[in-house]
């Protein structure tokens, strides 16, 4: 990092036992809550004011498996056995089991979570990790994803329902309610942006009087760099190549990774 830019890691993580409490600067900036729900999350994320960046609420009926910053895939087969949804949240989808830390300091950690099938049948191993940075008045979270196949072929649908990254924006930033979306090729709105592949794209609105953003930076290592993105007026706000470029296979034992960068400003 160049050293005109100021890079302070102010921040701290409390393992509470049903999720991580992750602080900034001595206040609460978001969790990441691994219990409780079919799948972790991070959020919700909140600015210095206590304002929430993200849908804080857990149960809403409209997109209720969208919850903050999170992790999911719609059509997951794994050779010999049926295709899992793990994105929606039906009766017989997938469950994205956490378990266990195998990184855990004071501003990052990586989470190894197991998604696997209602009767218990693995499909595949997820490593997410988090690093956290407070850059020139930012909030800057790196959120590096990794599936392994390690249990057989792994198949990741063409399918709409996909991040694998995602957010959902709180609704002061929804584009239908005030809030913009645009990206790096100076496009604007859900009408410009959905679809279209660029190395960035951003949220942004007022939240408690202040004008605020969400910038995801998709990294050049990426698989199919740069991304399409999937962002929607209503608050969804996910970096998806499978829809828009096709599915992909991943062979028995080996790994795909993606890496973005989150400015919470």
């Amino acid at each position: 990092m160049s050293g005109s830019r100021e890079v302070l890691l102010m921040f701290g993580i409390k393992d509470t036992g049903t999720n991580l409490e992750i602080y900034r600067r001595g206040a609460l900036f978001t969790r990441y809550v691994y219990t409780g729900f079919l799948k972790p999350f991070l959020g919700p994320v909140l600015t210095p004011d206590g304002e929430s960046y993200t849908r804080a609420d857990e149960s809403n009926p409209e997109h209720p498996h969208q919850r903050s910053v999170y992790v999911g895939h719609g059509e997951v087969e794994l050779e010999g056995h049926p295709m899992l949804d793990f994105w929606n949240e039906p009766n017989d989808s997938g469950i994205a089991e956490h378990v266990r830390f195998e990184e855990l300091e004071r501003e990052r950690f990586t989470a190894l979570n197991l998604w696997r099938s209602r009767d218990g049948v693995p499909y595949l191993d997820e490593r997410r990790s988090y690093a956290f940075v407070d850059e020139c008045g930012a909030a800057v979270i790196d959120h590096t994803i990794t599936f392994t196949a390690s249990y057989g072929k792994i198949t990741l649908g063409p399918t709409k329902e996909a991040g694998p990254f995602a957010i959902r924006v709180s609704d002061s930033l929804r584009g239908d309610r005030g809030g913009k979306i645009e990206n790096a090729e100076g496009l604007a709105g859900e009408r410009e942006c959905w679809g279209k592949v660029s190395p960035w794209c951003k949220y942004s609105g007022t939240l408690g009087g202040k004008q605020v953003s969400i910038k995801v930076i998709d990294d050049p290592s990426n698989p199919e760099w740069p991304t399409a993105w999937h962002v929607r007026d209503y608050g969804l706000f996910a970096a998806n190549n499978f829809y828009f470029k096709g599915g992909c296979t991943v062979e028995a034992g080996q790994s795909i990774s993606w890496r973005f960068k989150i400015i919470f400003s």
